[in-house]
C-alpha cells in the first residue's frame, strides 16, 4: 500500500488532513498503522477486517451509482 503522504499528494489533499482521517479511521477499527521497520518514521497502513468491509460495501454503493450518473439520473 502506498504511503500516507504519497496518498495526499496524489490526492491533493494536505497531509494534516490526511492524518486527520486516518486518526478517525483507526479509532474505529479500520485501518492499523505498523511502522516500516527499514524507516521508523515511515507508517505502513493496512485494512482490518472490518476496514475490508467497509470497503467493499462503499465499492458496491459506487458500483450502483456510477451508471445512474453516466446515463444523467
Amino acid at each position: 500500500m502506498k504511503l500516507p503522504a504519497q496518498k495526499a499528494r496524489r490526492s491533493g489533499i494536505r497531509g494534516a488532513t490526511l492524518t486527520h482521517h486516518l486518526d478517525a479511521m483507526e479509532e474505529r477499527g479500520l485501518l492499523r498503522r505498523q511502522r516500516d521497520p527499514a524507516n521508523r518514521r515511515v507508517h505502513r497502513l493496512t485494512l482490518t477486517p472490518r476496514g475490508e468491509e467497509a470497503f467493499s460495501s462503499m465499492l458496491t454503493t459506487v458500483a450502483d451509482v456510477v451508471p445512474m450518473r453516466n446515463a444523467g439520473v
